[in-house]
């Protein structure tokens, strides 16, 4: 074979491990549509078995007993992947990352879409965030103090909270 047919074989081959590759990472990666639909899905039983135990606390962190009243609400200029309420008629936004959080960019998003929630509601809701992928420590105390100015609570639960609460749960 010479060299010309060997190299376009060879391009022909990687082509098609780069289009197979980003089909993988479509379908199963961190980003995809699918696994973070069923992260949703995860932190929507997180949040049922909550209500059942009447509540739990986490580091310091009281999550209150909530009713799940809307999945993947949608307006014009937001979406909210939970709704919730409890007791007390406080209004939940309940938030799931799969993603790093590891750029202002990333942690301007999740604020601008609870203030464009909160504009437009004008009220102020209770906001949990489950970071399953983590977030950079210097995010997680600016997303939390600009979040306090429009919420009534809230509670940002980083990777290695999420997995205290879940391993909390499964003991009980």
């Amino acid at each position: 074979m010479e060299s010309k047919e060997i190299n376009k074989k060879l391009d022909d081959i990687s082509r098609t491990l780069k289009s197979l590759q980003r089909m993988l990472r479509y379908f199963l990666g961190t980003y995809s549509r699918y696994v973070g639909k069923a992260a949703e899905q995860l932190t929507a039983s997180i949040i049922e078995k909550i209500k059942d135990l009447g509540g739990v606390k986490i580091d310091g962190d009281t999550i209150e007993p909530i009713n799940i009243v809307s999945k993947n609400l949608r307006a014009k200029d937001y979406e909210i992947d939970l709704l919730g309420a409890d007791k007390n008629n406080n209004i939940w936004i309940i938030e799931t990352t799969t993603y790093p959080i590891f750029d202002e960019k990333i942690a301007d998003k999740i604020y601008n879409r609870i203030k464009r929630w909160y504009d437009r509601n004008k009220q102020k809701p209770c906001f949990i965030l489950f970071a399953y992928g983590g977030i950079d420590k210097g995010l997680y105390d600016m997303l939390k103090r600009k979040l306090n100015n429009i919420c009534n609570k809230v509670i940002i639960l980083d990777k290695i909270r999420s997995r205290k609460l879940l391993s909390l749960l499964d003991k009980k």
